[in-house]
Parts: C-alpha cells; sequence; structure tokens
C-alpha cells in the first residue's frame, strides 16, 4: 500500500481527508482498506481511519511499527483455563511495549483471555485478579505464571528474614 496524490475533480477544491487501514493494537492492520483520498466510508470505523492531511502533504503515511512477539492464548478444558499449544504473533506500533496477558489466580471458567494473549489486561480484570500480565515474548505460559507465583512471594519471605 502507497500514498497516491489526490487530485481534484474539475471545479472542485483538493481534497484535504485522507484514509487509511486502522492499526490495532497488538492485532495488526485491519484488512480489506486500502489507501484513499477522502474520508472513511459509513460504518467503517473497526477497518479504517481518516486523517487530515494538507495540500503539499499526505497525512495517511506508513504506520511505524515494532518487531512482531508472540503470545500464548488460552482456553476452557475440563473446566480449566489452560494454555494452548501453539502461540499467536502479537504486532504493535513502534513505541508500544511488549505485554502478554493470562488468567490471574481469580479467574475462573467464565474468565475470557483478551486479545488472545496479546497486550495488557483490563484495569478491572487486573485490579480483582482475574488477569495478570508480563513484559516478553511468549511469558505467559503456565510455567512462566507457576514461576512467578511461586518466586515473587519465596523472595518476600527471604527478604524479610534479612
Amino acid at each position: 500500500m502507497t500514498a497516491k496524490d489526490c487530485l481534484p475533480a474539475q471545479g472542485e477544491t483538493t481534497p484535504t481527508k485522507c484514509s487509511q487501514a486502522k492499526f490495532v493494537e497488538y492485532t495488526g492492520l485491519a484488512t480489506g482498506q486500502d489507501y484513499a483520498c477522502g474520508a472513511c466510508a459509513a460504518n467503517s470505523d473497526a477497518k479504517c481511519q481518516d486523517c487530515t492531511g494538507k495540500s503539499d502533504a499526505a497525512c495517511n503515511t506508513k504506520i511505524e511499527t515494532a518487531e512482531n512477539f508472540k503470545c500464548y492464548d488460552y482456553e476452557l478444558k475440563d473446566e480449566k483455563l489452560v494454555k494452548k499449544d501453539a502461540a499467536v504473533t502479537c504486532q504493535r506500533l513502534k513505541d508500544t511495549p511488549i505485554k502478554c496477558n493470562m488468567p490471574g489466580s481469580a479467574a475462573d471458567k467464565t474468565y475470557l483471555v483478551k486479545n488472545k494473549g496479546c497486550g495488557p489486561c483490563e484495569t478491572a480484570d487486573k485490579t480483582s485478579k482475574k488477569c495478570a500480565d508480563c513484559d516478553e515474548g511468549e511469558c505467559n505460559s503456565a510455567f512462566a505464571v507457576t514461576a512467578h507465583q511461586l518466586l515473587l512471594p519465596l523472595l518476600a519471605t527471604v527478604y524479610s528474614l534479612l
């Protein structure tokens, strides 16, 4: 996808609204939307974002992204939330930190992992301990959760003894 010059129709002024595919954090660019002259079509908010350009510069320029990373999604099996075998690819903007989320200590069988494990927890879920997050690729595996839950209290105990 590349930007293009938006030339006005005969007798009209140069359009200043431009549109392009929307980037959804931790998911990537929406499909089915090209760079275009003019505003987004009605009811296309999920896949399109528009901007106001200038007569000498387009505003719908390439979106800068950072390197992709992987996280694990979870599913309900035998009344328990368990990690799926394969990690999913998460996409982010240039300055967006790596974050994975997973079921927290208070998550029950009705809890749904957000964004297939990509990105941070929602504040309410994190506060209620239904969700936990971490900041490295593939850090939301069952082993990482268990190690994290065991090591932090152990370290706190050792520190209090010193």
